[in-house]
C-alpha cells in the first residue's frame, strides 16, 4: 500500500520527508514504533504521544485528525505509561535510524518563526507560522483543514 497525501488539502504532499522515496526509506522508524508499541498495548501513535509527553512539563503536542476514531486513539495516549528504561530504549533505537527528507519544505521553512527563549526552564525553541492567512472556507493556508 502506497500512501499518498493530496495536494488539495495536505500539505504533506509538498514537504520532502513524504516523498514516495523518503517515506520508503523511513519505514524502520515506523517497524519499530510498531513493535515497541505491541509491548505496551498500545498504537504507534499512542507510543509517539506519550513519548512527546514525557520529555519535558512543556512540552504539548498536538496532533492534527479529520477522524473521531483517530482522536479518541490520540487522547488514549495519556495512559501510556512510558518507565525511564522505555525511553532510553526509544531514544537508542530512534538515534540508530537516519531520517530522511526535511521536515518541511523550503517554503514553508521560510513561514515558521524558529525564536529561541531563555526562561527558568533553559533554552526553549518556540515555532509558530508567520502567516495566518485563510482560504474561502476559513482553513488556515498552512495548516490542515
Amino acid at each position: 500500500m502506497q500512501t499518498k497525501f493530496d495536494p488539495k488539502n495536505d500539505t504533506r504532499s509538498e514537504f520532502p520527508r513524504f516523498s514516495p522515496e523518503n517515506i520508503a526509506a523511513n519505514m524502520p522508524i515506523v517497524d519499530f514504533l510498531r513493535q515497541f508499541s505491541e509491548k505496551k498495548n498500545a498504537t504507534p501513535v499512542q507510543i509517539s504521544l506519550a513519548w512527546l509527553l514525557a520529555q519535558k512539563p512543556f512540552i504539548v503536542p498536538i496532533p492534527g485528525t479529520r477522524s473521531v476514531d483517530h482522536l479518541h486513539e490520540n487522547l488514549r495516549a495519556i495512559d501510556v505509561q512510558l518507565a525511564p528504561a522505555d525511553l532510553r530504549e526509544i531514544e537508542t533505537a530512534l538515534s540508530n535510524i537516519e531520517v530522511h527528507g526535511g521536515r518541511m519544505n523550503e517554503e514553508r521553512m521560510n513561514a515558521v518563526d524558529q525564536t529561541y527563549v531563555r526562561s527558568e526552564l533553559g533554552e526553549v525553541r518556540l515555532f509558530r507560522t508567520a502567516a495566518f492567512d485563510t482560504n474561502s472556507d476559513g482553513c488556515r493556508v498552512y495548516g490542515n483543514c
